[in-house]
């Protein structure tokens, strides 16, 4: 996983956001399957689509849906 990729509450709060251009260019360099975490909402994850990430994490998109 790469975190955060947007800006995040809780413990990725701490560290600067790579954004779409940062998580894309350190996912082409993984051996492995990379995973997007941080600040990941519905409204964000499409720019995501093409950036090599092999999968999305959403904790804060999940805690908001079942809030309401």
């Amino acid at each position: 996983m790469l975190s955060p990729v947007f800006p995040a509450g809780g413990a990725s709060s701490v560290k600067a956001p790579l954004g779409v251009e940062g998580f894309s260019a350190l996912a082409a360099l993984a051996l492995c399957p990379v995973y997007a975490l941080g600040g990941i909402t519905a409204l964000n994850a499409p720019l995501l689509a093409a950036s090599g990430a092999s999968g999305l994490a959403g904790v804060e998109a999940i805690q908001t849906a079942f809030a309401g």
